[in-house]
């Protein structure tokens, strides 16, 4: 539906005890592991830290492409430890960058335009570059009860209308898309519903008429067993191109550093290619890693359930639609265009081409991607035989 997102978009809880489950694997908040400095000294193994800074409070399946490769032994084989550490939001982000507390942030595409601005109204002279493309740009959707009488965005009058927190691009998309088609944002109400399972348990007790929302955290509230109806707009899913997740860096770290990166960019796109080869294992591997996405003495059959459809839904968004080049990570200058006509209010850079560079995206050969697939298929996940068995997707879903 319709496509974009910002905070990182690492995102998003139960409707009943029994969902407790789906809901904590929505949202981790994370501490640094791994030592507070990206410039601290190697790990006792010998390998060099890698720090990631995610402007979120929380870390989820959006994570999984770059995280997967620390359980797989990318990073090792590069001589890095790879590590997460939560920065709440932008400006903190930012700041981490200035105290080198970080080595790659991945923030919003939108987001990212706001650092910049932020950096240069304030003289910082921090020199920040994206350098590869996570995530292209989310897919959002509006639903509704089955029964409800809303089928238009115009039956959103008067109506309040959910979305997972207010302190990213949802809301923003949100309007865009209502004034785009003739609806006066200020006619809704909009309001933070919550995070995962949570926002589709207040569209299913009445809290909310309609849900904003996107892929994954679709894929998690229908995982739960709460039904959506979805609407479209002329009859297509609505769709704004904007807003999809980045790594950045220090540009002079990129170009003093580049192995670093380069790891980084490497072990992602392995990430790419292992979940869209088999998203349970993915799903298997996050739950080891970040044992808190999943419920505490729950079969693991039904932990991994809960994160396979998201990882499935997101792994459409991993891949570039541009087949002139490589097929993950390339950044295009036209989303930069998109989100600052869209959410920004016309605000970019102007020179756009100088805030990011592909020459650091990996070019998988056909036989690196198949060895890559080759090592999903093969992945086993103890105790389990067979598929996860994931809910029927509704039509015109995300």
């Amino acid at each position: 539906m319709i496509n974009s997102r910002t905070t990182h978009p690492h995102r998003r809880r139960p409707v009943v005890a029994a969902l407790a489950g789906v809901a904590a694997l929505l949202a981790v908040t994370l501490t640094a592991c791994g030592g507070s400095s990206s410039s601290s000294a190697a790990t006792a193994d010998g390998l060099k830290p890698l720090v990631i800074g995610i402007p979120s409070p929380a870390v989820t399946v959006f994570s999984a492409n770059y995280a997967i490769g620390q359980y797989l032994g990318c990073y090792k084989r590069y001589g890095y430890s790879m590590s997460t550490v939560v920065t709440t939001n932008p400006v903190q982000l930012v700041a981490a960058f200035h105290r080198d507390a970080v080595d790659v942030g991945v923030p919003g595409s939108d987001q990212f335009l706001n650092m910049l601005s932020t950096i240069d109204s304030s003289g910082g002279g921090l020199p920040l570059k994206a350098f590869y493309e996570l995530d292209y740009p989310f897919k959002y959707g509006i639903a509704v009860k089955p029964g409800s009488s809303i089928h238009s965005l115009a039956d959103l009058k008067g109506k309040t209308v959910g979305v997972d927190v207010l302190s990213d691009s949802s809301a923003a998309t949100f309007k865009a898309l209502l004034k785009d088609n003739g609806v006066d944002p200020n006619s809704v109400h909009i309001i933070a519903s919550g995070v995962g399972a949570a926002s589709g348990e207040a569209l299913d007790s009445s809290k909310i008429d309609a849900l904003f929302y996107y892929d994954v955290g679709y894929g998690t509230i229908l995982q739960a067993g709460i039904n959506l109806r979805f609407l479209t707009i002329n009859g297509k899913p609505p769709h704004l191109n904007v807003s999809g997740i980045l790594a950045v860096a220090n540009s002079d770290d990129l170009s003093s550093d580049k192995a670093k990166f380069q790891a980084f960019t490497q072990c992602t796109t392995e990430g790419d290619i292992f979940i869209n080869a088999n998203p349970a294992a993915a799903a298997y591997i996050m739950l080891k890693m970040y044992p808190a996405l999943g419920k505490a003495g729950a079969p693991l059959e039904q932990q991994i359930s809960g994160l396979e459809l998201p990882l499935m839904l997101r792994a459409k968004l991993l891949q570039s639609t541009d087949a002139s080049g490589p097929a993950y990570g390339p950044i295009s200058t036209d989303e930069f265009a998109q989100d600052s006509a869209i959410l920004l209010n016309g605000k970019s850079p102007s020179d756009v081409s100088s805030i990011y560079t592909n020459d650091l995206v990996p070019d998988l050969t056909a036989a690196q991607v198949s060895a890559v697939q080759e090592q999903a298929k093969k992945f086993t996940i103890p105790g389990i035989t067979g598929q996860v068995p994931v809910p029927r997707v509704p039509a015109n879903a995300p």
